[in-house]
This record gives C-alpha cells, structure tokens and sequence, in this order.
C-alpha cells in the first residue's frame, strides 16, 4: 500500500498541473480500479486518501458521486482492512466537503447506516485506530451541516464519542473531543433539540469523567514540562546574574 501512495501523491502533482488541465477523469479511473476486486480496492482507495489530502486538487474535479457508494461499501467491507476503511471514511469525508454535500442527499442515509454499524462494531470488537478517528471525523461534518438522519442515533453517537475520548490512539481521542466541542456549539430546531437534550442528560455521568480524564497530562507530557520551566529557571539566573 505504500506505492499506492507513492502513486497517489504522484497523481496530485499531475493534476495540480495547471498547464496540462488536470486530469479531468481520474476519480473515474479510481472508481474503476476499486471495483476490479480487492487489490484494485485497497489501491485505488489509499491513491483517493493521498488525492484527498491536497484539497485544492480534487476541487479542480466534480465527478465525485460514482465514489460514494463505492467508498460506503468499503467502510462496511471487513475483507479490507482497518487502514483501507480507515480511508474510506476520510474520503467520504473530503467528498462532502469538496461537494459541500450537495451530491450527498441521496446517500446519506446510506453513509449514516454504516456510521452506525462500525460504531456497533467497536463495541465487539478491538477498535481499529484509523477507523476511530475517520468516523469521528465523518462525524464532525455531518453535525456541522445538521444533518438531520444523525440525530436519530443520537444514542449510539454520544456513546461512540464518549468511549473513543478514552481512546490509546491520540489523534482518535483528539478528534472525539473536537467532536463534542462542534456538536455543544451547533444550533438545532426546537424539536432535535429536545431530542438531543434528552439523550445527552443520560451521557453526562459517562461524558464528563471522560472529559476530565482528556484532560490530564500524560508523564511524558509532564516531564517535559518539568524539564522546560528547570531551563526557564536557569535562562533567567544567568541573565539576571544569580545563577550559582
């Protein structure tokens, strides 16, 4: 997967090329390549992740749409694996940003059902660290565009984001707490917002102790804050003359 990579930061510099106008059907050639099986999958996904990554360039391209259904069935596919969902997700992601959702309305009730099941997957089973920290990404943009098929699992999508802010992986944990931090802020009709108050009045006592535990710095992080106000100290002795 790593010269899927490779290629896939090559093609962005192709496409970046203003001189020779993009490649105009190169999502179409992706979306060929992830449906010539599992190989084709797993490359042509980590060339879209690495495409992604450089929003500019996928800007320059508007056939996004073929994509979608395709990136949902890998997300959901367990014969690909945590790394390739992983992306899947992060693509999705970048698609509907890319698209400012307009092209998603008609799958997102798709992209909502397998947020769903992986969150129901991590429940069973040893969450994977990419696909933790993409589906709160997806998360994130779904709030923020106040879609409204989120509010309806509600439940599982505090419970998710609760237990992911205790996660090992620390991009993953960092990305829960942005969740929190957007989906408190966001505004919503009378109606979700009795809904949504609800459900959080029973995720307060597992939120908050979470919240708490985010906050604490690791020893690491406490040594190295040690070590840096003792070198403060010292800086200062020698300027003012008092070091001994």
């Amino acid at each position: 997967m790593e010269l899927a990579r490779v290629i896939g930061n090559c093609i962005s510099a192709i496409v970046r090329c203003k001189e020779s106008n993009g490649w105009p059907d190169i999502l179409s050639l992706i979306a060929f390549l992830i449906k010539t099986g599992k190989r084709g999958a797993e490359n042509g996904i980590i060339c879209l992740e690495e495409l992604c990554e450089d929003m500019d360039t996928v800007c320059q391209i508007t056939d996004f749409e073929p994509l979608i259904p395709l990136l949902v069935s890998a997300a959901r596919s367990k014969e690909l694996s945590g790394k390739v969902r992983g992306a899947s997700l992060y693509s999705l992601t970048f698609g509907y940003i890319i698209t400012a959702g307009a092209i998603f309305d008609k799958y997102v009730q798709a992209v909502i059902q397998v947020m769903f099941e992986l969150m129901q997957e991590t429940l069973t089973e040893n969450a994977d660290e990419h696909i933790e920290k993409h589906l709160c990404g997806l998360c994130i943009i779904l709030i923020k565009d106040k879609r409204e098929g989120v509010s309806g699992i509600s439940k599982e999508l505090f419970g998710y984001n609760v237990r992911v802010l205790g996660s090992r992986n620390y991009e993953a944990a960092c990305a829960a707490c942005d969740f929190w931090q957007i989906y408190l802020k966001t505004e919503w009709s009378r109606e979700h917002e009795e809904k949504r108050l609800n459900v959080l009045e029973e995720t307060l006592t597992e939120l908050i102790p979470q919240l708490l535990l985010a906050m604490r710095y690791s020893d690491t992080d406490l040594s190295g804050m040690i070590r840096d106000s003792e070198s403060d100290v010292k800086c200062e002795e020698e300027q003012n003359g008092t070091c001994v």
